[in-house]
């Protein structure tokens, strides 16, 4: 236990420094419930994305059956740090398309994919051992919301730990 909050610890303080925006994070317990301080621009709406993320993210993806939804609700990914899975949730109105990348500080891509949402409450298991993410690692999950003519309505991010 002490090993891994020195680990923890250690993580923190080597990105407090960086010039990336990965200062914080919202921390999360298994059952969502915000445990820590809750970073203020993670799981939000962006109305801007750094230069380079919106192609990224760009990605071949069936648009048949997507609907447009133009209200969306995300909720902070749990739990958070986690060391072998973490979920994101999102609610919508309608069905619409979601597109993920996840990527560290230096936009290197360890996954990204597609998910047609449903209306109401969509839960995203994201098997982070099968990513190759380094344990102590701070990554930034881009998500983009398009409707039926594949115009993007809603886009945010929101950092994840692996410990």
């Amino acid at each position: 236990m002490k090993l891994l909050a020195l680990l923890f610890l250690t993580s923190y303080l080597f990105f407090a420094c960086d010039k990336q925006g990965y200062k914080s994070f919202t921390e999360t317990n298994e059952f969502g419930e915000v445990v820590g301080e809750a970073d203020p621009t993670d799981w939000i709406a962006d109305a801007d994305w750094k230069s380079g993320i919106e192609d990224l993210i760009a990605s071949e993806c069936e648009l048949e059956g997507i609907g447009n939804s133009e209200t969306v609700a995300v909720y902070p990914a749990f739990p958070n740090p986690a060391t072998f899975s973490t979920t994101f949730a999102a609610n919508v109105e309608d069905s619409c398309l979601m597109r993920v990348v996840i990527v560290d500080k230096y936009n290197t891509v360890y996954s990204k994919f597609c998910r047609h949402l449903i209306p109401g409450n969509n839960l995203l298991d994201l098997d982070i051992s099968s990513f190759a993410l380094a344990v102590g690692g701070r990554y930034r999950l881009y998500y983009a919301f398009l409707d039926e003519s594949d115009a993007v309505f809603y886009k945010g991010h929101g950092d994840i730990v692996h410990v």
